[in-house]
């Protein structure tokens, strides 16, 4: 086998590969998720927790405890630093509980809004196998689904028995 033929074996395998319906849906899913989850981001951090803020006095982005001042701190200021990126700017080490909280509340907006989502098509799924169960019966002779009203199943031509 030549170098030339493995190539064109593999090329025609990823083609194989990439034409099966699933990794497209996949695909699709993973554009569709990250695209949902700036639109959370935005709704947590723009809409949801600026109320927040007005409580707290403070953005809870900057909500952070010092651990250690950096190399440019100056003793005049004993608060340490305003915001978070004057800290970073100052290498100082902090632990970010601020951010933590944004991100938990991302993922429980997330986590809802999917579950309702799943509730939703779970429903519609079911109302329509209940709607199929009514208007359809199961032929006995080929198994096949027919409508009810039915006296010839069109798959197998039996008469079907009432």
């Amino acid at each position: 086998m030549t170098a030339k033929s493995s190539a064109v074996n593999l090329w025609g395998s990823f083609i194989a590969f990439i034409k099966r319906g699933n990794i497209i849906e996949l695909a699709i899913g993973l554009v569709m998720g990250a695209a949902f989850n700036s639109i959370v981001q935005s709704l947590v951090q723009d809409i949801i927790m600026p109320p927040f803020g007005l409580i707290n006095g403070n953005d809870i982005k900057n909500e952070f405890i010092l651990l250690r001042r950096g190399k440019n701190s100056t003793v005049s200021n004993p608060k340490g630093y305003i915001t978070l990126e004057n800290a970073k700017d100052d290498n100082a080490i902090t632990m970010n509980y601020g951010n933590f909280l944004l991100t938990v509340i991302n993922f429980i907006v997330i986590s809802l809004s999917l579950f309702v989502l799943i509730k939703a098509v779970g429903t519609i799924i079911y109302r329509k196998q209940e709607k199929n169960e009514k208007t359809m019966k199961t032929c006995v002779y080929c198994l096949e689904e027919v409508k009810i009203a039915a006296r010839k199943c069109k798959f197998c031509t039996s008469l079907l028995d009432e």
